[in-house]
């Protein structure tokens, strides 16, 4: 039977590892620690919901400093119409199909290249 010091230790053993599972969501995104903590203790553990969430709402996080609202910003960013490129599938004139991908270049105006 274990003693109360050794379930004690256990139990911290488990949610240490628990905490280091839900911190992986957030690896290579270039978050900080301190941010992903900020995070995780706010309730958020996975990148995705950063994308919806008004910058408002992220600057009310506790623990948020503004290194880490400029990290979320930036990650962010990644995601925005300017940098996402979406494949575009055309007849030419023979009636062949052509693959083009086009990318947004943060303006109304898009630009298509062949590939």
């Amino acid at each position: 039977m274990r003693t109360p010091l050794q379930r004690t230790a256990t139990t911290a053993s488990a949610l240490a590892r628990a905490s280091v599972m839900r911190a992986i969501n957030f690896r290579g995104r270039g978050l900080s620690d301190r941010t992903i903590q900020a995070l995780l203790d706010h309730g958020i553990d996975f990148p995705e919901p950063l994308l919806f969430m008004e910058p408002s709402q992220l600057k009310k996080i506790p623990g948020m400093g503004k290194a880490g609202f400029n990290e979320i910003m930036r990650y962010r960013r990644k995601f925005t119409e300017a940098n996402v490129s979406t494949k575009v599938t055309e007849k030419n004139p023979t009636g062949m199909e052509v693959k083009k991908e086009a990318r947004q270049h943060g303006s109304s105006r898009g630009h298509a290249s062949s590939t």
